[in-house]
């Protein structure tokens, strides 16, 4: 059996570049067979004869390390130390481009040799790369940058939502309600998350109350009950809707709701005149019945 002819560090640079410009990858030691080694040679087989000093080469090197000292190519074994200066930086560059600040699923770090964001949240995590243990990403924005952590929010108070509330209607001229989007004055607080929080009793709230019920209570905003109008007939929607009130307009105006003639709104009330009488006769349950 004849011996495997000696390999030099330049003939193997030679095939992984050839292998770059074929495929726009370097290669691995699982990349498979040299397709431009003049005889039948494997990227395994370099990995081996490397690490191990066999057909002539030195031992202790891997492909990997091979790529990453003569061609710059980015070796997961060895990477770089970094610090939390570069990765702020790299933040501010991603909302500048982005509109939002990074988090694991951004991808790539922009400017950078091969650095995702799910890595360096990895980095900081796991206390590699020079970083202690038990960091984020999310942390690192919070304290660098003031980003809002929606794993460390702080606890709300009525004092505090109603002085809010006070600064959207000075600047609106209406009170909020849980749709008026983004607070005034806050790291990045939405009025439904406040009134999520009020009603629930979530981060530091007792629960059982909402905004609008607050507002009520301490600032006399009366609380409107809209519902919406079902025909000609200003027949609406409310609280004070009974299966009774449904039933009996059906038998007042029972021409009105013929297939014909019937509008928009008046089939409406036709399908909630139905289900009410169904509900009478005991087929189905009153609060199904008025959704």
């Amino acid at each position: 059996m004849s011996r495997s002819p000696i390999l030099h560090i330049g003939e193997i640079l030679a095939w992984a570049d050839a292998h770059y410009e074929r495929t726009g990858k370097w290669p691995s030691k699982d990349s498979g067979r040299i397709q431009d080694a003049p005889r039948v040679e494997t990227w395994m087989a370099m990995q081996m004869a490397l690490s191990q000093g066999h057909r002539g080469l030195r031992p202790g090197m891997t492909l990997a390390g091979l790529l990453e000292k003569h061609r710059g190519v980015r070796n997961r074994m060895h990477l770089p130390k970094l610090t939390h200066s570069p990765i702020v930086r790299w933040a501010r560059k991603h909302h500048e481009l982005k509109r939002r600040w990074p988090n694991l699923h951004s991808g790539a770090v922009v400017g950078t040799n091969g650095e995702t964001w799910n890595g360096i949240r990895a980095a900081l995590s796991n206390g590699v790369r020079g970083f202690a243990k038990g960091g984020s990403l999310a942390k690192l924005l919070e304290s660098a940058l003031g980003v809002r952590n929606h794993t460390n929010l702080l606890p709300f108070s009525e004092a505090k939502i109603l002085a809010w509330a006070d600064l959207h209607r000075r600047k609106t001229g209406d009170w909020p309600t849980h749709k008026s989007g983004v607070v005034y004055a806050s790291r990045g607080e939405k009025w439904s998350a406040v009134n999520t929080a009020l009603l629930d009793g979530l981060r530091g709230l007792h629960g059982g109350t909402s905004l609008a019920k607050l507002l009520a209570a301490y600032r006399g905003v009366k609380r409107h009950h809209r519902g919406r109008q079902l025909s000609s007939q200003r027949f609406w929607i409310g609280p004070s809707l009974t299966t009774e009130r449904l039933v009996n307009f059906l038998i007042a105006k029972p021409e009105r709701f013929t297939a014909r003639q019937m509008k928009p709104g008046e089939r409406c009330m036709w399908r909630l005149c139905t289900a009410a009488a169904a509900c009478r006769k005991g087929q189905r349950s009153r609060s199904s019945s008025l959704r």
